[in-house]
């Protein structure tokens, strides 16, 4: 009984100790900071000499891209960025309050630079909230050291450059300065990169590199500039938009192979020519409304669209040939055109086969013995037709990946 009394008295012991102990901590934190800003105000930089320039060490950290809106130009990231300067005003002795050595004030109670976001795709305005914490440090009487983090999402102006879209490659600019004390105060930066431990990845594009450095805007203020080096995810385009144009346009040069009779080359070949059309209008819902730059991407829509509306000239035109009245003779100008486009075809079975080169030869001689049809007329047309533009569209898309593989 006497053991149990024992152990129930120790025990309401240490309870009104950590109580007490307790109290008093709290209680030191709130003498601390009542001491603190008793005799401060946030309207004073706090320096010796007000000529004394002001140092104010910088991190920036990029922690993820969220968009980039290339028709608007407009860059929408998540950063977060911290500010540690001296404050000679804000000092104490740890030895007089616990040892407790850091504490956090409200920015609104505390002299802090003022940064504002000068590359705004929205309104301006300047960074942080009255409400965001300062940690203030002190390791003895002295200076006081502080640390201010700032986490906003940013909407900044991006110039966007398009000309190898989508292989294309984005630089992008997110500028800060200070907004007043601009001769006064001195942006340190101790990496010349921006922090990325934290970002996560985008999945339209993939970030190379990034810098982070001070620039003399105008000889007494020196703006703190992030650069953002990003390409674009290309896998997604390639498959979705350009897989597709460049088998469109082979089908339409395979209009010349449906027969004549089937009434349907002329519908056919309509047809790609409007979707290539509606694909004109998604690269341009996606492209900048500016003539400079214009996408490659865009030259060789326009090339293909002219090319695919040749060739419904050229089905027309190929089928007058075809219903021509058999009794029309045809004229010498054909009758040359399909004895050379024979002679080419004889010439090239040749190459491949000398007994093959020997039968058509034969052939051939037979069929001029036999005299051109408007039929024989309207094949070696059509043979023609479909091999010229063949080579066009792949002799395009060669150009196209030449010119923008080359320069990324």
């Amino acid at each position: 009984m006497m053991n149990g009394n024992i152990l129930l008295f120790f025990g309401l012991l240490c309870a009104l100790c950590f109580n007490l102990s307790r109290g008093k901590t709290i209680q030191s934190t709130y003498n601390l900071y009542n001491d603190l800003l008793a005799n401060y105000t946030s309207d004073i930089r706090p320096v010796d000499d007000d000529t004394d320039i002001l140092n104010v060490t910088t991190t920036l950290y990029l922690t993820g891209i969220l968009e980039l809106d290339e028709p608007r130009g407009q860059l929408t990231s998540a950063l977060s960025m911290t500010l540690m300067w001296k404050d000679i005003l804000l000092t104490w002795n740890p030895a007089d309050y616990e040892l407790r050595n850091k504490i956090e004030i409200s920015k609104k109670h505390i002299w802090t630079p003022e940064l504002m976001l000068i590359s705004p795709s929205q309104s301006a305005e300047k960074l942080g909230k009255d409400s965001d914490k300062v940690l203030i440090y002190s390791y003895g009487a002295g200076t006081g050291f502080l640390s201010l983090t700032i986490i906003d999402i940013f909407y900044t102006i991006c110039d966007i450059e398009v000309t190898y879209f989508p292989f294309d490659t984005q630089i992008c600019e997110i500028r800060f300065s200070q907004y007043d004390y601009a001769d006064k105060i001195r942006y340190v930066i101790l990496e010349n990169a921006m922090n990325t431990d934290f970002f996560l990845e985008n999945g339209v594009w993939n970030v190379e590199k990034t810098e982070l450095f001070t620039e003399n805007r105008n000889n007494f203020n020196y703006d703190v500039v992030g650069r953002i080096h990003m390409k674009r995810r290309s896998t997604y385009y390639s498959l979705n938009l350009l897989g597709p144009i460049l088998i469109l346009m082979l089908l339409n040069c395979m209009v010349f192979l449906l027969p004549a009779e089937s009434g349907e080359r002329v519908g056919f070949a309509v047809t790609i020519l409007l979707a290539i059309a509606v694909y004109m209008t998604i690269i341009a819902d996606k492209l900048p409304n500016t003539s400079k730059p214009v996408s490659v991407l865009t030259f060789i829509l326009v090339i293909y669209m002219a090319q695919s509306s040749m060739i419904c000239v050229c089905t027309i035109f190929g089928l007058r040939i075809v219903f021509r009245d058999e009794k029309t003779p045809v004229s010498k100008t054909w009758n040359i055109f399909v004895r050379i486009m024979k002679c080419c075809r004889s010439r090239v079975a040749h190459e491949h086969n000398d007994h093959l080169a020997s039968s058509e030869e034969t052939k051939v001689k037979s069929e001029h013995d036999q005299g051109i049809t408007w039929k024989t007329v309207a094949e070696m047309y059509d043979t023609l037709v479909l091999a010229i533009n063949i080579v066009i569209c792949i002799l395009v898309a060669i150009v196209y990946f030449g010119i923008v593989l080359s320069n990324t």
